[in-house]
């Protein structure tokens, strides 16, 4: 997904919110949050980098938690070998029937959704709102700054991956 929407999104939702960067914390602990089932899935970095991830903003963080995350599908993925293997952006997805058609053939769909059914998924994400808040534009120089670094230095591949479904 796209680093930028997702970033937008985790921050929304509370993502390290509740992160005390004042505690010297040697291992990962709860990011607590009114929505519980995803504090567990805020990981934080080990080692040497524990220090720097504790200065970042909180778009730096999620920023982090992206580029981590992605990093490892990336190289795992590039790790398999002897099958076939297909990427797809969930922007190239969203709201495009054709490319869910492709994707419902390619890997046997049982029960596939009319065109109606399809756009109406997406009118009730509840990550579809009109909040437009904590959109890049108004983030300010420090996070702008934090996140390019992070997305060069952590994941520079993703403008190279291509859907190819």
């Amino acid at each position: 997904r796209n680093p930028i929407e997702t970033v937008e999104s985790l921050y929304k939702k509370g993502w390290y919110l509740n992160f005390d960067n004042q505690k010297k914390i040697k291992s990962p602990l709860i990011d607590i949050s009114d929505t519980q089932y995803r504090s567990f899935s805020r990981i934080i970095p080990k080692g040497e980098f524990l220090e720097e991830w504790l200065n970042l903003s909180r778009i730096g963080k999620i920023t982090w938690f992206w580029s981590t995350i992605n990093m490892a599908i990336y190289n795992g993925f590039n790790k398999t070998k002897n099958v076939d293997k297909f990427f797809v952006k969930l922007e190239d997805v969203n709201q495009n029937y054709n490319v869910y058609e492709n994707l419902s053939e390619k890997f046997n769909f049982k029960n596939i959704m009319t065109k109606n059914q399809f756009y109406n998924v997406f009118n009730k994400a509840h990550n579809n709102d009109i909040n437009k808040e904590y959109e890049y534009k108004n983030w300010n120089d420090l996070e702008k700054k934090e996140f390019e670094k992070i997305i060069n230095n952590m994941f520079p591949y993703y403008d190279e991956i291509k859907s190819n479904v």
